[in-house]
């Protein structure tokens, strides 16, 4: 059990140019007003939470688990801008603006052992991220970038298991996410403008699934083996973000809103790996360092290949 206190204020402008000799700046983003000497964008959160766990017979955990959180936001002049600071478009969140949420999430869960160094295990759990205050103009330019709270339901299964005197360690499980209010960027394009304006979004529903192996094997006193491989699916569910006045989601057009329900997420690699090897070395003096070479693999992305595609590369 316990209780959780956080404060953050946030303040100052963010400058980004688009090489290194231009004076003209490509973006700016702000918190608050006179170049960032404003308040900008208080946050608050409080939580208590407290988790149980229970044997009621042998072999057999029970596990509950409950947390009450509340967040709140305090927004002031926040605004993002491209080009130089007199030249459109400029973009203010609202003035000032406070919202503040609540949420309590849950976690149960069962595990058994079905050998002395082998178990099964399966859970639910929620979990909730505050919403707040962005950048760019937002989906509704009359109430600024704002984003909702986002939640999940965590649906996992699995077995962790050591074998070979415990030298070996093979951990493999199954999970499924369900969210809402995804939290997301979009992207939306001014007329006769190629270049995206981001702006943040929540996009309704999305799904991520997949499955995971853990491998770890000490082949002697200094040298140890690991290997971890997850495969993904990600893809929202109903997602449909409107264009803002003056803006679309598609280049060189007005008005046209993003309809993703049903798409893959773009972001989200197909599948990620890690292989590596470490090695103990013990010197005559009884000192050791230790020395690693490992490898990773990130597949690609819908977004990488649908870029790819664009520039003409081949896959």
């Amino acid at each position: 059990a316990g209780l959780y206190g956080f404060h953050d204020e946030d303040g100052g402008t963010m400058i980004g140019y688009s090489n290194l000799t231009t004076q003209v700046p490509q973006i700016q983003i702000a918190n608050g007003p006179d170049n960032g000497t404003g308040i900008g964008e208080n946050a608050f959160s409080y939580a208590a939470f407290g988790q149980l766990t229970w044997t009621p017979v042998q072999k057999l955990r029970l596990t509950a688990g409950g947390r009450w959180t509340h967040d709140a936001k305090t927004a002031k002049g926040i605004f993002t801008q491209f080009g130089l600071a007199t030249a459109p478009p400029f973009y203010t969140a609202v003035p000032t603006a406070s919202a503040d949420w609540s949420k309590f999430t849950y976690k149960l869960g069962v595990a058994y052992d079905v050998a002395p160094a082998s178990m099964v295990y399966g859970s639910v759990a929620t979990g909730y991220e505050a919403g707040g205050f962005g950048y760019g103009p937002g989906v509704n330019p009359a109430v600024g970038p704002v984003y909702a709270p986002e939640t999940i339901t965590a649906y996992e299964i699995g077995s962790k298991n050591r074998f070979a005197g415990n030298r070996l360690q093979v951990n493999a499980a199954a999970w499924l996410y369900k969210y809402k209010e995804y939290q997301t960027n979009l992207a939306l394009f001014a007329p006769g403008s190629p270049l995206p304006v981001l702006t943040v979004s929540s996009a309704g529903q999305a799904t991520y699934k997949g499955v995971s192996l853990d491998f770890e094997y000490a082949i002697s006193s200094a040298d140890q083996l690991a290997l971890n491989l997850s495969i993904l699916d990600a893809g929202y569910g109903s997602y449909v973000a409107p264009a803002p006045p003056g803006y679309s989601t598609v280049p060189g057009t007005v008005g046209i809103p993003l309809v993703e329900t049903g798409q893959p997420i773009t972001n989200v690699p197909a599948a990620v790996g890690n292989l590596a090897y470490d090695h103990i070395f013990t010197l005559a003096s009884g000192a050791s360092f230790d020395w690693q070479v490992s490898a990773n693999y990130k597949g690609d992305t819908l977004l990488a290949l649908k870029i790819g595609r664009a520039s003409g590369r081949q896959r």
